[in-house]
């Protein structure tokens, strides 16, 4: 059961008595408020009796003295009782028309349900595991990837010589495993031209004109590897 029913008071309105219901919701701390005549919450009970029998009894109707105050407080205890039966009846609770009675469009709402607190986030302490892959992470980035967008600076005219040197020393053990770019002749020279670059002018010739275009400084750093 997760609400619950008093009746507040009651209040003369002209020629008849109205009660002050007020429910409050267990779940969601919501509660209101809303007035009927006795004759309407009679009404009420008989539509509430239709959908289930297990619906007690209604304080019965009195003809003469029914504005007596000692009455009506006596009347006030036994709706109270009869409403707090009726919540316990989970299945004519769920009832559409049900729902409608004891919470109804002109009922007057008294407090609202509370609203969730906003809890701000905390970013986690970052154990000392955490902060040395985050470093190891980094240095990983830096030296594997550079920035496309960044203008590189012009070549010094050393550094372009020392380039040079590391790429004819390293040419000088190069072997062309390529037949297609031997020159045309004999098979006999085939050994001659799988030699070593210094002995094909053909390939120094090449080389030379690569040299060339360094020295135009076309390009703003030569980097070379060979694997």
């Amino acid at each position: 059961m997760s609400l619950s029913i008093k009746i507040k008071d009651y209040e003369p309105v002209g020629e008849h008595i109205e009660f002050i219901i007020e429910v409050s919701d267990k779940l969601t701390g919501e509660s209101w408020r809303f007035r009927r005549r006795y004759s309407n919450l009679r009404d009420a009970h008989k539509q509430l009796k239709s959908l289930d029998n297990r619906v007690p009894e209604f304080p019965p109707k009195k003809i003469f003295g029914s504005k007596n105050p000692r009455f009506l407080q006596q009347r006030k205890t036994d709706l109270e009782v009869y409403f707090n039966e009726i919540v316990k009846l989970t299945n004519l609770m769920q009832n559409s028309f049900t729902k409608d009675f004891l919470k109804p469009k002109d009922a007057n709402l008294l407090k609202t349900s509370p609203s969730t607190p906003t809890v701000p986030y905390r970013k986690p302490k970052q154990g000392p595991e955490i902060q040395n892959f985050v470093n190891q992470l980094n240095d990983v980035v830096s030296t594997k990837f550079f920035d496309l967008s960044a203008q590189p600076a012009p070549a010094e005219e050393d550094e372009v010589k020392r380039q040079m040197k590391i790429f004819e020393g390293l040419s000088k053990n190069l072997k062309i495993a390529d037949n297609s770019r031997i020159p045309e002749g004999s098979h006999i020279n085939g050994d001659y031209y799988k030699s070593s670059v210094v002995k094909q002018a053909w390939l120094k010739k090449s080389l030379h004109h690569l040299t060339k275009v360094v020295n135009k400084r076309d390009v703003s750093e030569l980097l070379i590897s060979f694997k």
